[in-house]
């Protein structure tokens, strides 16, 4: 019984560390991003080129493996800056609290008023204006503060 009750807590303690390198590069991501997005006012548009890797969701299940004690399914997800998040999440979770306004999804192309941002999965700076290049609308992605019906809308 001893035996049991020590392989279980031992278990449960890789497990915890897991959920913290699970939770790494989100927190990194969100970090990087804080500011820039804060600075985001209701009416504008942040335009975010994704020039990161990309990779962070592949390095977790690589590191999972090699730990051999977690092999959850890690979802890479397509519209989602590193592959991580997606942008209006982002949005949500570093705006300061403000009733009504939830980010949205929109097309990097809006006539609203924009804000370019370069992400390189370590740094982010922003564009005096749209890169003068074409560039692959899979690393391109548009938010922006909007009303709650805008959010829910989308959604339903």
């Amino acid at each position: 019984m001893v035996v049991v009750v020590v392989a279980n807590v031992i278990d449960i303690q890789h497990e915890i560390e897991d959920y913290r390198l699970l939770g790494k590069p989100y927190a990194d991501c969100v970090e990087t991003l804080r500011e820039p997005l804060r600075s985001l006012k209701p009416g504008e548009t942040a335009v975010l080129i994704d020039a990161s890797p990309r990779d962070a969701i592949r390095g977790l299940h690589d590191s999972i493996w090699q730990r051999g004690n977690m092999t959850k399914l890690i979802p890479f997800r397509v519209e989602a800056v590193g592959g991580l998040i997606e942008l209006p999440d982002l949005l949500n979770l570093v705006r300061d609290r403000s009733p009504g306004l939830l980010g949205s999804a929109v097309e990097p192309s809006t006539d609203t008023p924009r804000r370019w941002f370069v992400y390189d999965g370590e740094s982010v700076r922003e564009l005096q204006g749209p890169p003068s290049a074409p560039l692959p609308p899979e690393v391109v992605f548009g938010a922006r503060w909007g009303d709650a019906d805008q959010y829910f809308g989308e959604r339903h």
